[in-house]
């Protein structure tokens, strides 16, 4: 009764991660196959992955550009405070508009100064806000590079410290195998009872669970590693989504960035043949 309880528990963990599987990618998963251990894309110390991680995981990545853009954000609401000066260019053409073939222009250029002194408060009410937004924004990089250290430190310590058991459980192993096999050859010259040889087979499948378990604990937290570092989906041997490569689409800012740069102004001159005067006969 024991055993088929914990079957049946084992088969709702089964089913609980083909459910995650499922929300993740938005299929069933399909025919599995057993991965193995990437030890050449693991780091050769802690400290390296660290590094690594606090420069390279996505997460850390994403607050920063989020906290930047939180202080940048400070700058646009204290230019409030200041004065604005634009350059204000405007021209009037007009043909026929007091009389037959007449024709006027008008052209224009002037530096206009707006400066709003009296705004109740709000530009200043603004600041305040962006400064709170951007130490907020700022608190939650940090806390991301905290958390991700912390997983990675834990990944790593949990990959060592199964590296360090796996050769004592395959010794324990391959002692309790022995063990069975002696017990068994007792057993054919009566000296050993059917109790004790269900005692030792018991032993050898607790010793080699220990060992199965041990390694798959050291191979999900070497990707949990990897994982934490940004390096996941290359040790896959996948490509990142082309969103995640490819470069933001152009905006009108940059239609204008691009036009003023190749923008080279032409002046083009119409000469108008001037009429020569008609000859004088000669008398």
């Amino acid at each position: 009764a024991n055993a088929a309880a914990v079957a049946l528990e084992a088969e709702g963990r089964l089913r609980e991660a083909e459910t995650l599987f499922r929300s993740v990618t938005g299929r069933a998963p399909g025919k599995l196959a057993s991965v193995s251990f990437p030890a050449n894309h693991l780091p050769r110390s802690i400290d390296a992955a660290v590094a690594e991680a606090i420069a390279a995981a996505p997460s850390v990545i994403a607050t920063a550009h989020d906290a930047t853009a939180a202080h940048a954000a400070v700058g646009v609401a204290h230019s409030r405070h200041y004065p604005r000066l634009n350059l204000e260019l405007s021209s009037n053409h007009g043909w026929n508009v007091a009389e037959d073939h007449d024709r006027s222009i008008d052209a224009r250029a002037m530096l206009v100064v707006r400066w709003n002194l009296l705004n109740g408060g709000i530009d200043k009410a603004r600041e305040w806000e962006a400064r709170a937004r951007a130490l907020e924004a700022s608190e939650i990089s940090e806390n991301t590079k905290r958390i991700v250290e912390r997983e990675t430190r834990a990944s790593w310590n949990a990959v060592d410290i199964a590296r360090s058991r796996i050769p004592l459980l395959v010794k324990q192993v391959h002692q309790t195998r022995l063990t069975r096999a002696a017990y068994g050859s007792q057993f054919d010259a009566g000296q050993r009872r059917l109790l004790d040889l269900l005692n030792i087979q018991a032993e050898v499948f607790l010793a080699e669970a220990a060992l199965r378990t041990e390694e798959l604990v050291r191979l999900y937290n070497s990707y949990r590693l990897l994982a934490a570092m940004g390096r996941l989906v290359p040790a896959l041997g996948l490509e990142p989504p082309r969103e995640a490569v490819m470069p933001h689409a152009p905006t009108v800012i940059d239609g204008w960035r691009d036009g003023f740069a190749n923008w080279r102004p032409t002046v083009t001159y119409h000469v108008s043949p001037v009429p020569s005067a008609p000859a004088k006969p000669v008398k």
